[in-house]
Order: C-alpha cells, then structure tokens, then sequence
C-alpha cells in the first residue's frame, strides 16, 4: 500500500488593526463556504480551466469538491488536470485533431483536510507539486475571498515543518 506524502499549510486571516477581532471558527467556516460556492458556480458555467491556479507546464489546479464535518472541518478533493488544445504527431509535430476545452489527458485528484479551530490544513502532496506550490494555490483561491467577506484583514499562509505542530492536527 503506497502512503500518500502530505504537507501542512497553517493558514491564518489576521487583523489589520488592534481594534477587530479574530475570526474564529465561524469566520474560517463563512470562508470556505463562500469559496465553495465559488466553486459550484466554476463547475456548472465549466470554466475550471479558466478559474484554475496554473502550475508551470500547463497544469492546472482547483478544488473539485468541499464538504463540511460537524466536528469542524473541512474536507475535499484538489483536482490536477491539464489543458491541452490539440494532439500532435510525436515525429513529425504535425497537430493530428484539436481538443475541446474541457478535456483533459491527465486528470488526478488529492484530498485535503482543514480543522477551523486550529486553521491548519493537511493536503496531499503528489509527485510533481512542491509543497510551495500547494501553499500559492491556496492563497490563490482564498486572498480574493478572503478580501470579499473579511476587509480590513490579511491572510498569511505558512507551510508547518514542525513535527509537534503536525500532531497537533490529529490530536482529535
């Protein structure tokens, strides 16, 4: 049984000012939701390709499914696809039929993890993306959400390398 390599991302919206308050878990909460709705809205006009975080080589990442727990978290699958616009002769290079958008040679999801209470998100790390990669596809997705429901704060994304801080994600 192949184990999959995971990263941490602690993911933080903090106040600009002393004066406001902490998010809290309800804030993180109101943040994915409105990203999943986000989300939904990508899938049914089928625009992934164009709402995606491009990665170097024309791979393209979104999240392709959020789910909310009872116990506080958040939890899902990232889809990793490509974009291709045709097929081309290996030997010759000449284009042998187009493509529809849509479509997709290589197409792979990866799970992913977020606990509200303690903000730290366990995300699967497949071969070919860095985990600074993950780290900027998460701020991709989450600074202009962050902007829309909560002004007057910023969002600061850490990838965690401390094995304590990790346990701390499966304490519960």
């Amino acid at each position: 049984i192949h184990m999959a390599s995971l990263i941490f991302l602690n993911i933080q919206v903090l106040p600009q000012s002393n004066t406001a308050s902490e998010i809290g878990v309800a804030g993180y909460d109101r943040i994915f939701r409105v990203l999943n709705v986000d989300r939904e809205d990508t899938l049914k006009s089928k625009i992934l390709h164009l709402k995606s975080y491009k990665l170097p080589g024309s791979i393209y990442i979104n999240f392709f499914n959020i789910h909310f727990s009872e116990e506080g978290r958040v939890y899902g699958d990232l889809i990793k696809f490509d974009q291709p616009d045709a097929i081309y002769d290996t030997y010759s290079g000449q284009k042998i039929q187009d493509i529809a958008v849509g479509l997709s040679s290589r197409r792979e999801t990866y799970k992913f993890t977020f606990k509200l209470s303690s903000h730290i998100a366990a995300i699967e790390c497949p071969a070919g993306i860095t985990p600074s990669n993950l780290k900027e596809t998460f701020r991709h997705f989450m600074i202009e959400v962050v902007s829309r429901v909560f002004p007057g704060y910023t969002l600061s994304i850490d990838i965690i390398s401390n094995s304590s801080s990790i346990e701390k994600v499966f304490v519960d």
